[in-house]
């Protein structure tokens, strides 16, 4: 699941009173050590009173007692399917963990599970299908009966508001042809051969903070796509890390299936917002009629969360076990350290996308400013990330486990040598093939944001 993270929950607080209060609110008002020439204090805890040291431009807290690990708790879910998702997957997730870290190599999921959440997700699609064709066929059979087209057009309205929406393309993204970049075509060919899939015809670069695989229906021309702020945050072997477990998609065989799951809960998510009666009482009867017309709604909304809570259910096992499987194989091509390394980034997310958007909107260039706020970041304050992640259970995007469940899972596997390795003559050669693609979304983010 995608847990929403604010910007205090990322590392880098302004200068002043840290979160947690002001630095003199210690045990009996004593106030903090700070050694001179430097950001360190060090302070006893409030709450267990042993000596804990902290940078003052980062969040202060206890490895001890946790105190304060989580300085700005989320608030509790507001819907009664949102907290039975959130529990859900708090009890799912730790299980999953200790399942997949026993297997010696993780199994995927077996094609009677994979087919269960693939006829789950194709009834929602006939389902949204039915009401557009209900609707076209309506305003067509009662034409030029103004009512009858009027309720034909409603329906096919709301069968397409309601379903999957295409995925908006981003401007800000650099194509690379492969084949005029030798150096990076034949680090993406290395890596692809030892995951054990055909190697991509284009790398993309786009603002995001993340990575992606993609395959265009009519050519079948595959795209792998990496977000800037991660690549330049990455070192090289962690790079062919991330590579590699993009590239494991399609030897998962879960790549279009994932898709297709995904867009049915956007359609499901859609139905139970759109039937989610929250005017008050006195207005209701003003809103949605009668009773009758209420009750109807009710029950459609509950067969919409029923049908939701099945797709979910079925798939988040079947997924994240694909994801692990995914973490095996960048750890056995890149490298346990590389790919345990590049995870650890993923905690960082917030910091490093928004230290690039500061620097493009002061004209400074984004990527070395997100480069500077990953490297300012002490090893405290990256311990508490991970305690976080684990606390809040959060995710890089919903079909991966919890960031934490993943370090972990990792530490298991065995730390072989990489098949696939960057020294850093090859890594020159890859940044300047890559280099006009950063420039270029560097350009169109500084003027998305004002510079």
């Amino acid at each position: 699941m995608t847990v929403s993270r604010s910007e205090g929950d990322s590392p880098g607080e302004p200068p002043g009173d840290p979160p947690g209060g002001p630095p003199g609110d210690s045990p009996g008002g004593e106030p903090p050590v700070r050694p001179a020439g430097g950001h360190t204090l060090r302070e006893p805890c409030p709450r267990c009173s042993r000596v804990i040291e902290a940078d003052e431009r980062f969040v202060r807290w206890c490895p001890a007692c946790e105190w304060n690990v989580d300085p700005r708790p989320q608030p509790p879910p507001a819907s009664r399917f949102e907290r039975r998702a959130a529990q859900a997957a708090a009890d799912e997730g730790p299980r999953l963990l200790a399942e997949v870290s026993l297997e010696p190599e993780v199994r995927l999921p077996r094609d009677p599970a994979r087919l269960r959440v693939w006829f789950l997700a194709l009834a929602v699609h006939l389902v949204t299908a039915a009401l557009v064709g209900a609707g076209v066929a309506l305003a067509v059979a009662a034409w030029p009966g103004v009512i009858g087209v009027a309720v034909g057009v409603v329906l096919a309205f709301a069968g397409l508001a309601l379903g999957p929406r295409p995925r908006r393309g981003d401007p800000g993204v650099a194509a690379i042809d492969l084949c005029d970049a030798s150096a990076l075509a034949a680090l993406v060919g290395e890596v692809a051969a030892a995951v054990g899939t055909a190697a991509p015809e284009r790398f993309e670069v786009d603002a995001s903070f993340g990575s992606d695989l993609s395959t265009t229906a009519i050519r079948r021309r595959t795209t792998v796509r990496m977000g800037a702020p991660l690549w330049v945050c990455l070192d090289p072997q962690q790079r062919v890390a991330m590579l590699a477990h993009v590239l494991a998609h399609p030897v998962r065989g879960d790549s279009a299936n994932r898709r297709f799951v995904a867009s049915a809960d956007e359609s499901l998510r859609r139905w139970v917002d759109s039937l989610t009666d929250e005017a008050p009482a006195r207005e209701r009867r003003g809103v949605w009629g009668d009773g009758l017309n209420r009750a109807a709604i009710a029950g459609a909304r509950r067969i919409a969360v029923a049908q939701l809570r099945r797709l979910r259910t079925t798939a988040t096992t079947a997924t994240q076990r694909a994801e692990y499987r995914a973490d095996e194989i960048a750890a056995r091509v890149a490298g346990r350290e590389a790919l345990t390394g590049a995870l650890e980034t993923l905690l960082l997310a917030d910091r490093c996308t928004s230290a690039a958007r500061r620097g493009a909107a002061g004209g400074q260039d984004p990527w070395a400013a997100a480069r500077r706020a990953i490297a300012d970041v002490p090893g405290h304050e990256r311990e508490r990330l991970r305690r976080l992640s684990r606390r809040r259970g959060q995710a890089w995007d919903d079909p991966h486990p919890p960031t934490a469940h993943r370090l972990a899972f990792a530490r298991t596997r065995a730390d072989l040598p990489a098949q696939v390795a960057c020294p850093p003559e090859r890594a020159v050669a890859v940044a300047a093939e890559v280099h006009p693609a950063l420039a270029t979304v560097a350009g169109e983010l500084q003027a998305r944001v004002g510079a």
